[in-house]
Protein backbone atom coordinates (compact mmCIF):
# COMPACT_ATOMS: atom_id res chain seq x y z
CA UNK A 1 0.00 0.00 0.00
CA UNK A 2 1.94 3.40 -1.13
CA UNK A 3 2.13 6.31 1.66
CA UNK A 4 -0.47 8.70 1.59
CA UNK A 5 1.02 11.95 0.59
CA UNK A 6 0.80 15.34 2.45
CA UNK A 7 1.79 18.73 2.20
CA UNK A 8 4.40 19.61 4.76
CA UNK A 9 2.64 21.79 6.47
CA UNK A 10 -0.65 19.85 7.26
CA UNK A 11 1.30 17.16 9.11
CA UNK A 12 2.17 17.35 12.49
CA UNK A 13 5.87 18.08 13.06
CA UNK A 14 6.62 14.45 14.96
CA UNK A 15 5.88 12.44 11.88
CA UNK A 16 7.59 15.02 9.42
CA UNK A 17 10.86 14.77 11.65
CA UNK A 18 10.49 10.58 11.41
CA UNK A 19 9.35 11.00 8.11
CA UNK A 20 12.64 13.20 7.01
CA UNK A 21 14.88 10.88 9.38
CA UNK A 22 13.64 7.86 7.20
CA UNK A 23 14.13 9.63 3.93
CA UNK A 24 17.45 10.44 4.89
CA UNK A 25 18.40 6.54 4.74
CA UNK A 26 17.90 6.50 1.09
CA UNK A 27 18.50 10.07 -0.11
CA UNK A 28 21.70 11.70 -2.01
CA UNK A 29 23.64 14.01 -0.18
CA UNK A 30 22.21 16.72 -2.05
CA UNK A 31 18.68 15.40 -0.91
CA UNK A 32 20.35 15.22 2.25
CA UNK A 33 21.15 18.52 2.53
CA UNK A 34 17.70 20.12 0.71
CA UNK A 35 15.23 17.87 2.78
CA UNK A 36 16.57 18.81 6.05
CA UNK A 37 16.71 22.54 5.86
CA UNK A 38 13.68 22.36 4.14
CA UNK A 39 11.89 20.23 7.24
CA UNK A 40 13.85 22.20 9.73
CA UNK A 41 12.46 25.33 7.84
CA UNK A 42 8.71 24.56 8.00
CA UNK A 43 9.52 23.39 11.99
CA UNK A 44 10.17 26.94 12.75
CA UNK A 45 7.39 28.47 10.88
CA UNK A 46 5.07 26.42 12.88
CA UNK A 47 6.49 27.85 16.10
CA UNK A 48 7.08 31.40 14.91
CA UNK A 49 3.40 30.77 13.86
CA UNK A 50 2.19 30.05 17.21
CA UNK A 51 4.44 32.50 18.94
CA UNK A 52 4.07 35.74 17.14
CA UNK A 53 0.68 36.99 17.23
CA UNK A 54 -2.81 36.16 18.07
CA UNK A 55 -4.51 35.40 14.73
CA UNK A 56 -3.28 32.56 13.32
CA UNK A 57 -4.41 33.74 9.66
CA UNK A 58 -2.09 36.92 10.34
CA UNK A 59 0.52 35.06 11.49
CA UNK A 60 0.33 33.01 8.62
CA UNK A 61 0.53 36.23 6.59
CA UNK A 62 3.77 37.06 8.08
CA UNK A 63 5.54 33.81 8.40
CA UNK A 64 4.27 32.26 5.04
CA UNK A 65 2.42 34.69 2.76
CA UNK A 66 4.19 38.35 3.44
CA UNK A 67 7.68 37.38 3.34
CA UNK A 68 8.73 39.27 6.03
CA UNK A 69 9.87 35.94 7.83
CA UNK A 70 9.02 33.94 4.66
CA UNK A 71 12.71 32.45 3.96
CA UNK A 72 15.19 29.68 5.74
CA UNK A 73 17.35 32.77 6.94
CA UNK A 74 14.81 35.48 8.48
CA UNK A 75 12.49 32.51 10.35
CA UNK A 76 16.72 31.72 12.27
CA UNK A 77 17.06 35.11 12.98
CA UNK A 78 13.64 35.66 14.03
CA UNK A 79 13.16 32.83 16.04
CA UNK A 80 16.62 33.95 17.66
CA UNK A 81 15.56 37.48 18.03
CA UNK A 82 12.13 35.84 19.69
CA UNK A 83 14.26 33.66 22.07
CA UNK A 84 12.91 30.35 21.09
CA UNK A 85 16.67 28.75 20.24
CA UNK A 86 19.27 28.79 21.79
CA UNK A 87 22.80 30.73 20.41
CA UNK A 88 24.05 26.48 19.66
CA UNK A 89 20.40 26.02 17.65
CA UNK A 90 20.75 29.15 16.06
CA UNK A 91 24.84 28.25 14.72
CA UNK A 92 23.49 25.18 13.52
CA UNK A 93 20.52 26.24 11.70
CA UNK A 94 23.05 28.58 10.33
CA UNK A 95 25.09 26.39 9.55
CA UNK A 96 22.79 23.92 7.83
CA UNK A 97 21.33 26.46 5.95
CA UNK A 98 25.06 27.39 4.28
CA UNK A 99 25.66 23.86 3.32
CA UNK A 100 21.29 23.35 1.33
CA UNK A 101 22.68 26.40 0.06
CA UNK A 102 25.87 24.62 -1.35
CA UNK A 103 24.02 22.02 -2.62
CA UNK A 104 21.19 24.02 -4.31
CA UNK A 105 23.67 26.17 -5.90
CA UNK A 106 26.48 24.44 -7.29
CA UNK A 107 26.72 21.09 -9.55
CA UNK A 108 28.24 17.95 -8.43
CA UNK A 109 28.41 18.95 -4.78
CA UNK A 110 29.90 16.71 -2.06
CA UNK A 111 29.62 16.80 1.89
CA UNK A 112 33.51 16.62 1.41
CA UNK A 113 34.41 20.06 -0.47
CA UNK A 114 36.69 21.47 2.04
CA UNK A 115 34.66 24.03 3.33
CA UNK A 116 31.55 22.47 3.22
CA UNK A 117 33.17 19.58 5.06
CA UNK A 118 35.22 22.28 7.30
CA UNK A 119 31.39 23.46 8.07
CA UNK A 120 30.04 20.24 9.02
CA UNK A 121 32.69 18.51 11.23
CA UNK A 122 32.31 21.98 13.08
CA UNK A 123 28.66 20.60 13.78
CA UNK A 124 28.16 20.01 17.74
CA UNK A 125 24.80 20.89 19.12
CA UNK A 126 25.22 21.08 22.67
CA UNK A 127 25.79 18.07 24.32
CA UNK A 128 22.50 16.07 22.65
CA UNK A 129 24.34 14.56 19.75
CA UNK A 130 25.83 11.33 19.91
CA UNK A 131 28.36 9.80 16.42
CA UNK A 132 28.05 6.63 15.29
CA UNK A 133 31.70 5.07 16.66
CA UNK A 134 33.67 5.74 13.77
CA UNK A 135 32.21 8.24 12.02
CA UNK A 136 32.75 11.41 13.79
CA UNK A 137 34.62 12.67 11.24
CA UNK A 138 32.18 11.90 8.45
CA UNK A 139 30.78 15.33 7.71
CA UNK A 140 28.02 14.18 5.88
CA UNK A 141 27.37 11.67 9.18
CA UNK A 142 27.82 15.30 11.64
CA UNK A 143 25.65 16.93 9.02
CA UNK A 144 22.99 14.16 10.06
CA UNK A 145 22.99 13.48 13.24
CA UNK A 146 22.71 17.28 13.92
CA UNK A 147 20.01 18.17 11.83
CA UNK A 148 18.06 15.29 13.18
CA UNK A 149 18.53 16.15 16.65
CA UNK A 150 17.60 19.61 16.25
CA UNK A 151 14.57 18.27 14.56
CA UNK A 152 14.03 16.65 17.50
CA UNK A 153 14.64 19.74 19.57
CA UNK A 154 12.39 22.01 17.52
CA UNK A 155 9.38 19.47 17.42
CA UNK A 156 9.48 19.56 21.21
CA UNK A 157 10.02 23.23 21.63
CA UNK A 158 7.04 23.62 19.38
CA UNK A 159 4.98 20.93 21.40
CA UNK A 160 5.65 22.40 24.69
CA UNK A 161 4.57 25.85 23.74
CA UNK A 162 1.11 23.57 22.47
CA UNK A 163 0.69 21.48 25.13
CA UNK A 164 1.35 24.08 28.01
CA UNK A 165 -1.69 26.04 26.94
CA UNK A 166 0.64 28.71 24.73
CA UNK A 167 -1.41 28.31 21.75
CA UNK A 168 -2.62 31.42 19.98
CA UNK A 169 -5.77 30.33 19.48
CA UNK A 170 -6.20 29.88 23.60
CA UNK A 171 -7.19 33.00 24.77
CA UNK A 172 -6.08 32.48 28.59
CA UNK A 173 -3.06 31.60 27.53
CA UNK A 174 -0.02 33.18 29.90
CA UNK A 175 1.77 36.19 28.22
CA UNK A 176 5.64 36.47 27.73
CA UNK A 177 5.92 32.80 28.54
CA UNK A 178 8.64 31.03 26.10
CA UNK A 179 9.13 27.64 25.18
CA UNK A 180 11.78 25.07 27.38
CA UNK A 181 15.53 25.55 26.10
CA UNK A 182 18.09 23.78 27.97
CA UNK A 183 20.76 26.42 28.39
CA UNK A 184 18.54 28.69 29.78
CA UNK A 185 18.17 26.25 33.02
CA UNK A 186 18.51 27.97 36.47
CA UNK A 187 21.29 25.72 38.20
Amino acid sequence: MAKKKYKDEDRNTYDLCWDFIDELETASPRGTAIVAAAVLDEILARLLEKVMVEDPEVAKQVVREVYTLGNFRARIEGAKKFDLISKEQHRVLDTIRQVRNSFAHRVNWSFNEPKTAEKCLALHLDNHVIYEPGKEANPEHRFIVNAAALCGQLDGALRNWIERGFDPRNENRPRRQRPYRPDKEKG
